[in-house]
């Protein structure tokens, strides 16, 4: 083995992270892209810090309603059903909250 770079006894180090982490820097990455190629809009470190806390917070509010729909999914849906003024309802009218800003 001589010449090789590597010590036979290195170690691998992996990194794991959550499900929410890659999605928030996915969601993150194309919210930069857009701003920066398409609006040619400036960003400073405190804009992207905001945004990031901004998804996030979006995040864990979609991650509530996904774990009270999955702990009881068939009175869910049928409230927002019956109920067509609910706020359930309201959420998928209108787009905007569906998506972060």
């Amino acid at each position: 083995m001589a010449g090789s770079a590597t010590p036979p006894t290195a170690t691998k180090v992996t990194r794991f992270r959550d499900a929410e982490m890659e999605s928030m820097e996915q969601m993150l990455s194309t919210w930069i892209d857009d701003q920066t190629q398409r609006l040619k809009t400036p960003l400073s470190q405190r804009m992207i810090q905001q945004k990031a806390v901004e998804n996030n917070s979006f995040q864990c509010k979609l991650t509530a309603i996904m774990s009270e729909v999955a702990d009881d999914p068939g009175s869910e849906e049928s409230e927002v059903a019956d109920n067509p003024g609910s706020e359930e309802s309201e959420v998928a009218d209108d787009p905007s909250l569906l998506s972060p800003q």
